[in-house]
Formats: C-alpha cells, sequence, structure tokens
C-alpha cells in the first residue's frame, strides 16, 4: 500500500472540503467578489516557495502557453470559483461543494465531443447515476434563490470542466505549480475588477478579531496552496486516473465539517443524492 499517496489524497480532499466551510463563515461578512479575488491573490504568491523548492522553471514557458495559462485562469479561477462563491450566498456549503464536484461528470461527458475521446458504457452509467444524484440534491420544489445558487453551483462546475477540457486540447507545456501559481494570478485579478463593477464594499472591522484573520488565512493556504500541492503530489504517485476517483472525498468532508462546524442539518432526500453523486465519481473515474 502507497501510504504516501493516501496520506497525500486524504490530506488534498480534507483540504478542499474545508474550503466551502471558511468561505460560508467569511461571506457572512466579506463580499463574494472581495473574498476570492484576495483569495487566490494570496494563493498564487503561496505557490511562489512550491516553485522555488520543486525548481521549476518559468521563464521557459512560452508567449503562447502562457496565454493558454491566461484562459485556463479565466475559466477555472475566476469563472468556477467567481460562481461557486456567488452561488454560496443562497446555499449551504455542502449542497455547493456536491454540485463543484460533478466536474468529473461533465468532463465525461464533454470529451466524446469536444476531444473525439471514446466514452465506456460504464461512464455513460456514472452520468445516468450523477444526473439523478444532483436531481435530488437540488430538489424538485426549490425556492427562487434557492435554484439560483443551485444553477450558480452548477455552472461553476461546468466552468471547470471546461477549463479541464481547454488544457487538454491545447496541451499547456509548463510545469504544474508554474500551471498553478499563473493562472490563480491571472483569474484573482479578473475577480478583483468585478468588485469594482459590483461597487463591493467590506467593512475594515471584520478584520479586527483574530477569528477572520483565521479562516481567510485557512483559505488562502492550506485550503489553496495546500490542497494544490497535495494533489499534484497524489497526480504523481498515483496517476489521474486513480487519484481523480478519489475526489469525492472533498464533498463527503464538507458535509461532515458543516454539520460539525456550521451546525447545518441535511435531510434524507439530500444525502442519497450526495451519495449518487460520489457513486458516481467513483464509476466515472476508477479503473475497475
Amino acid at each position: 500500500m502507497d501510504k504516501k499517496f493516501y496520506a497525500a489524497i486524504v490530506g488534498g480532499t480534507f483540504f478542499m472540503g474545508s474550503s466551502f466551510i471558511a468561505s460560508k463563515i467569511l461571506l457572512q461578512t466579506i463580499p463574494p467578489f472581495s473574498l476570492v479575488g484576495a483569495r487566490f491573490f494570496v494563493a498564487a504568491f503561496g505557490t511562489l516557495p512550491l516553485i522555488w523548492l520543486t525548481k521549476q522553471d518559468w521563464k521557459k514557458v512560452s508567449k503562447t502557453d502562457w496565454l493558454k495559462i491566461a484562459i485556463i485562469g479565466l475559466l477555472q479561477t475566476a469563472g468556477t470559483m467567481g460562481l461557486l462563491f456567488l452561488s454560496m450566498l443562497y446555499i449551504s456549503a455542502s449542497a455547493a461543494a456536491v454540485l463543484l464536484f460533478t466536474n468529473p461528470l461533465w468532463v465525461a461527458a464533454l470529451s466524446p465531443v469536444v476531444l473525439k475521446e471514446s466514452i465506456t458504457a460504464k461512464q455513460i452509467l456514472g452520468l445516468i447515476v450523477g444526473i439523478v444524484g444532483v436531481a435530488l440534491l437540488i430538489g424538485f420544489k426549490p425556492d427562487v434563490l434557492e435554484l439560483k445558487g443551485n444553477l450558480l453551483g452548477l455552472g461553476s462546475a461546468l466552468c471547470w470542466a471546461s477549463a479541464t477540457i481547454f488544457a487538454k486540447k491545447s496541451r499547456v507545456n509548463a510545469p504544474p505549480f508554474v500551471l498553478s501559481a499563473g493562472q490563480m494570478f491571472v483569474g484573482s485579478w479578473v475577480l478583483l475588477a468585478m468588485l469594482f463593477v459590483f461597487q463591493e464594499k467590506t467593512d475594515p472591522s471584520v478584520f479586527s478579531d483574530g477569528k477572520s484573520w483565521f479562516w481567510f488565512l485557512w483559505l488562502a493556504i492550506p485550503s489553496s496552496v495546500g490542497s494544490f500541492g497535495l494533489w499534484y503530489v497524489a497526480l504523481a504517485r498515483g496517476g489521474a486516473m486513480r487519484a481523480s476517483s478519489f475526489l469525492f472525498l472533498a464533498p463527503v468532508f464538507t458535509v461532515v465539517l458543516s454539520v460539525l462546524i456550521l451546525k447545518t442539518s441535511v435531510n434524507a432526500q439530500q444525502m442519497v443524492g450526495a451519495a449518487l453523486v460520489c457513486l458516481a465519481l467513483y464509476v466515472v473515474n476508477s479503473k475497475k
């Protein structure tokens, strides 16, 4: 058993899952674009030590690849995270996490069309199970604001899937941490620009207590830099297919932490829906 792989994948998905809790707490006092823009601006610079430690040379990245990285930043950081943080204004952290991590399902659905990749009967079954799970999670009679949050959550997953498809199709020639830092930096500037468009204002007194600083730093460093770092370790040791099959752990951690920290409740229909989505993620990504 590869203990380092399991330690990396469990640690990485735990940090991913915890980001939704930190975000939900901070969104009570900080507007969404201000929060998510600041998060990834800090996270982009927080990745620089990883680039230095792993001796990844950013100077060898071509102008064409920098352009590709910028497009990924628009889709993955600005689009995905912007829509995700907006969704959490209307729905729970648990629901937002499960909707975001339906991303592999949409990648599997889009790949045959865009990348001309074949899709197996097992993957089709997984997609069907996942769609049923999303339907149960959203519910059949949500109110208008909840429906808005759910659609924003699905939009964030589709943006992430689009970024994944684009990265695969364009074949960005850049070291992983350079790619990660570059796309976060571009996306953060777009998100910070949006706070001027929507005229967001944050009360400086928000950070007068240690609680807000703790959750923001947790969001920017362990939940962003830490999760990316451990994710790349898991990819290196276990491969993309094996690592991706464990992504369902992230929304599971979010649900557990949401109950423990936010004291939220989950009804039976949502539990069944979340379980079906997790099962679908495993079926679509696993080799067996």
